[in-house]
């Protein structure tokens, strides 16, 4: 079992969840799914927001946080699963 963690607050990101602090059990394949899916909505609406603003845009550079995160866990599980 894996559990996610972050530093993020709960909030929904493309219609998935990132828990805070909190625990939530997924079986390996499906978090890893929904973490990939999470990956890259959150990457398209950082280079969507980029090319219609700034790349130092406030909104820019909270997405690429959110994505520095998302792609933290992933490394994790792929740590993890080796």
């Amino acid at each position: 079992m894996i559990y996610i963690r972050s530093i993020l607050t709960k909030k929904a990101i493309c219609g998935l969840r990132i828990w805070t602090k909190g625990i939530k059990n997924l079986k390996d394949g499906v978090m890893r799914t929904k973490l990939l899916q999470e990956i890259e909505c959150c990457r398209n609406q950082m280079i969507s927001t980029a090319a219609s603003t700034s790349l130092s845009n406030d909104e820019v550079l909270k997405l690429s946080k959110e994505l520095d995160v998302l792609l933290n866990q992933y490394q994790e599980i792929e740590e993890k699963n080796k």
